[in-house]
This record gives structure tokens, sequence and C-alpha cells, in this order.
């Protein structure tokens, strides 16, 4: 009976066994989340520098330079310019690149963020105290502490704060930046690169924040895809931003600016009554009275009257389709210092 017994094998644990008692090991839970913190941290702080970098650089091109055609001088990096169409074309693919890997990975820590708090529930319980002093324990990085930081830094004041710093450098910034860069490349009427790269890079970073906000946001480890009706605010600012990019950002002989210019009535009147914003705006007559307006007439940089009219001779040539291209560089120059 004894030989029996010796000569069975040693019951060992099955490597599903050893790594079962593992999967709900809080600890393990709470490592990963500093993991993914320290990498998400730097990445963050990347993008930022991107972001800032990309958005000096775009806005310091000046009409002039649009005209001479004069390559942009990137900071930090004068001795390399990088010729102007080129620029305006590879800054919004960078940056919608460098905003989806960003984006991805807060995805990934949330979701890990998420899998600590079930843990934290689970294993804790009603025990308050304890779990407080390990969300304390919790990094600092700013997007942890959103979703699993203590009660008073998520229901506080600084948790407002730390809310307006997330929405701001992913949110709200990015999409500012891609408008910044169509409306300071609208000048050189290229329409092309207005359509397939400026437009379309707004609608695409528009999809990416709906595709992958929610999800940054939230630590329930669900990626559904997200319904617009039960997001009024989030859904009415990307209607204003498509709008800014395809209906009121365009330029003289574009089609989209001939088509909006048609449809633009309602009877024999724009469909902005008048009123003080948009009298500030420019919308007044020669005797100063406010007029009817529309979104596409109200942008500012539509009615700088002043500004425009100083820049009129250096433009000229520019309104008609196809005239601005069959000029030469060289004619432009010297035309370009002839007014300044």
């Amino acid at each position: 009976m004894s030989d029996e017994i010796s000569s069975r094998p040693d019951e060992s644990p099955t490597p599903a066994e050893k790594f079962a008692g593992k999967v709900h090991d809080l600890d393990a839970a709470r490592r990963n989340v500093e993991d993914a913190a320290s990498v998400s941290t730097g990445l963050w702080l990347s993008y930022l520098f991107v972001l800032v970098y990309i958005g000096i650089a775009a806005g310091a091109v000046t009409h002039k330079d649009l005209l001479l055609e004069n390559p942009v001088k990137l900071p930090f990096l004068s001795d390399v310019p990088l010729p102007l169409i080129a620029f305006f074309v590879l800054a919004p693919i960078v940056f919608i690149v460098s905003h989806a890997y960003t984006l991805v990975h807060f995805v990934m820590l949330a979701a890990k963020v998420g899998v600590f708090e079930t843990e934290l529930n689970n294993q804790l319980g009603r025990a308050t105290e304890t779990k407080e002093y390990l969300r304390w324990q919790l990094p600092s990085n700013i997007f942890v502490q959103i979703l699993a930081g203590p009660a008073r830094i998520r229901t506080g004041g600084l948790g407002l704060l730390l809310q307006v710093i997330a929405w701001i450098s992913l949110v709200v910034a990015p999409v500012l930046l891609l408008l910044l860069i169509q409306v300071q490349f609208l000048p050189y009427h290229l329409e092309w690169v207005t359509w397939l790269v400026h437009r379309c890079a707004v609608l695409a970073d528009l999809a990416l924040l709906w595709a992958l906000w929610p999800s940054v946001v939230k630590t329930n480890n669900e990626n559904k895809r997200p319904r617009p009706w039960h997001h009024p605010v989030f859904m009415l600012a990307s209607l204003c931003a498509l709008g800014l990019a395809f209906a009121a950002a365009t330029f003289p002989g574009e089609k989209m600016e001939q088509w909006i210019g048609r449809r633009q009535w309602i009877g024999r009147r724009q469909w902005i009554p008048p009123n003080p914003l948009t009298a500030w705006l420019g919308q007044t007559d020669s005797k100063n009275q406010h007029l009817w307006s529309s979104f596409h007439a109200v942008v500012p940089w539509r009615i700088r009257r002043k500004e425009r009219a100083a820049q009129e001779p250096l433009f000229q040539h520019a309104r008609a389709p196809g005239i601005r291209c069959a000029r030469s560089r060289e004619d432009r120059r010297s035309e370009g210092s002839e007014y300044h």
C-alpha cells in the first residue's frame, strides 16, 4: 500500500492554478498602474511638446511668408527650414499620429486603473479608510488621480483643476491647433491641401476623440461606441469645430465658398439677427447700424477690414483661381519687396 502511494507522482499545481492566485492580486494591480503611469507621463509631456512646437511654427507664418513661399523656420531648428507646403501638409499628419498614440496609451492606463479599482472594492468592501490609504499610494499622474485618486482630490477643487487640464490638453487644444493650421494656410488658396489635409485632419481628430476619449475618462473597461445624444455639450462643440473647418474657413474662389454663399440666406435676410457681438465683429453698415449676418460672415479673420485693405495689393493676383500659380516666385518676391 505504501509502495502504491510512493509511486504516485507528486500532485503539483498546474500553471493555470499558479497564475489564478495572482490574477486578483491587489498589489500586482497597483504595480501595473504605477508602471503604466510612468510611461504615460513621459508620453503626455512629449505630446504637449509636439503640440506647442507645431503651434508656434504655424502661428509664426505671416501672409508675406505665404505670398513669397518662404520656408517655415522651425523652432530650435532654424538652420533646417521646411518648405512651406510641406510643413502645412506634414504638420497636421504628424500631430494626429502623436495625438492618437497618446490617447491609445491613456485608454490602456484607464483600463489598468479600472482593474485596480475593481479589485480594491471587491477585496476591501466597506473598509473605507484602508481603501483611501491605498489610493493615496497611487502615482501622482493626473489621470490616475482623476480616475482612482482619493475622494478629497477627485471631488474637490483640485480634482476640477485636474479635469480641466486633461480636457484642455487632450480634447480642446488639439482641435484648436488643427483649426489654426488651416486658417494660417487659407490665404495661400491651395484647395487640395485645405480639403484633403486640413479639413480631413479636423474630421479625423474629432473621430479619434469620440472613439477613444470616453474610454479614457471611464474605468469600467467597457469600450462601447459613444452615443452623441448622451453627450450634448461634446456633440455641440464637435459640430462647431466642423462648421468652422468646412463652412467658415474658406477662401474666395473655392467651391465651398460659393456653395456656402448661396445657401446662407433665409428669405431676404441672413440667419443671425443684429446684436452687439456681431456688430463688434464688424457687421455694420456705413451708418454704423447693426446688420443681419451669418456664421460665415462673423468669423474674425473675415472682417479685419483694415488689415485686409492694407494687404490687398499683395493678394490681388491670388483672388482668381490659378493666377497665383501662374506667377513665378521671383515675380512675387519683387512684388512683395515693393510693399514691405
